[in-house]
């Protein structure tokens, strides 16, 4: 792991703005201390929903939705089109799988500072590498590949999301982007369990690889940088450790305020 240590508003423009974080999509959260969980899997968490029972009530909540949608909006999607009427309840406000993510640090870093009276973090994800990964699913003797996971396609949501089966990310925005997408330069994160975090996914090693082999990677530490924080604290700097996918994951944490 990487330590980047962030001092002022203009260190962090010339890092994010760099070569470094091309392809990156970037979120901003008011509070360094949380973790990426979607807000279906934060209402289950909280409410404290038999894991047994997340299945049912995900497409309940999408069910409700889409049986209602059609008296307040003047235009819905078609019936089959999950990942846009996924779209539409976030942007309402439901609880769904999406995560907020944009192609902008800086507006991902007004995110994490407009409200925060903590430590703020703004995470980043490379793509490339989470399009490069292959998943395992039970019944199935070829690996998936992102490509095939992908929300757009017909009963992909049913197949491989709604069974909380097996950890995974995928990336992308649906067809028809609304307004709030295109003025954020927004993305979606999906995760396909609710269970954890997408930090902790995206951690996870790849297919095929046993966990004598991970073992022994730590011991010999990353290859590569793994995972990388970059950091302004006003009073004190402190280093958070993890491992990951080669590259896959950033954090950069900001005291409050940046200095803008």
């Amino acid at each position: 792991m990487q330590v980047v240590p962030v001092d002022s508003w203009s260190a962090f423009q010339e890092i994010v703005a760099g070569p470094r974080f091309r392809s990156w999509a970037f979120r901003g959260q008011g509070d360094a201390r949380w973790p990426l969980y979607s807000s279906i899997s934060r209402y289950l968490l909280e409410h404290r929903v038999d894991p047994g029972a997340w299945a049912e009530q995900e497409e309940r909540i999408l069910r409700i939705f889409r049986r209602k949608a059609h008296l307040y909006l003047a235009h819905v999607p078609a019936e089959t089109d999950a990942f846009q009427w996924l779209a539409l309840m976030q942007h309402h406000g439901a609880p769904t799988r999406l995560l907020d993510f944009t192609w902008s640090p800086f507006v991902a870093a007004f995110f994490a500072l407009e409200r925060a009276t903590a430590p703020a973090a703004v995470w980043a994800l490379c793509l490339p590498e989470i399009w490069k990964a292959k998943h395992k699913f039970p019944g199935r003797k070829a690996l998936v590949t992102e490509d095939e996971l992908g929300l757009r396609i017909p009963g992909n949501y049913e197949r491989f999301f709604l069974g909380n089966e097996v950890p995974f990310v995928v990336t992308g925005e649906p067809l028809v982007m609304n307004q709030r997408l295109v003025a954020q330069s927004g993305t979606f994160v999906v995760p396909g369990v609710l269970d954890r975090p997408v930090e902790d996914v995206v951690r996870l090693p790849e297919p095929g690889t046993n966990r004598r082999q991970v073992r022994a990677r730590h011991r010999e530490g990353p290859r590569r940088s793994d995972v990388q924080l970059l950091q302004h604290e006003h009073h004190e700097r402190d280093a958070l450790s993890g491992t990951g996918r080669d590259g896959a994951l950033a954090l950069l944490r900001a005291g409050v305020p940046l200095g803008l």
